[in-house]
């Protein structure tokens, strides 16, 4: 995980050791992100490439309650964007997926990198709501 500092944000670029992921597992991973812990959508964007134009498609999403059933997703992209408020966190976020690699990009007011790295332990693992969901609010003894 690497963090930076961005304006008013955390930046928390995050490199998992799990294969690459591709379009299907992103739109599924989103809709559990909101099922489990993202409400409040605020954001919902796709676009080609790093850096290049994005597309809202917020309106889209609400319309049909789920990224994996909304139109303009059956096709492919390099990234998908969606933010609102992080239920554990209990800050704003953003969460990025860049298609086709390990890699995540999120931002949140939250600076705390070992909160952070619980987090996305859990988001990755998909183990919300379970017995095994990370103990949040402890820090980790070293």
């Amino acid at each position: 995980m690497a963090h930076s500092k961005l304006g008013n944000w955390e930046q928390y670029d995050v490199l998992h050791a799990a294969r690459g992921y591709g379009w299907d597992m992103i739109l599924d991973w989103a809709d559990y992100m909101v099922q489990e812990d993202v409400e409040n959508i605020s954001k919902a964007s796709l676009s080609v490439m790093p850096g290049m134009e994005e597309k809202d498609f917020l309106s889209e999403y609400k319309q049909s309650g789920s990224f994996s059933q909304t139109d303009v997703l059956k096709n492919e992209y390099g990234l998908l964007t969606i933010g609102g408020m992080s239920k554990r966190l209990r800050a704003p976020v953003q969460i990025i997926w860049l298609n086709q690699t390990r890699s995540l990009r999120f931002f949140t007011i939250v600076k705390d990198e070992v909160l952070m790295m619980r987090y996305f332990e859990t988001m990755i693992r998909k183990t919300f709501n379970t017995p095994d969901e990370m103990k949040l609010a402890k820090p980790v003894e070293m």
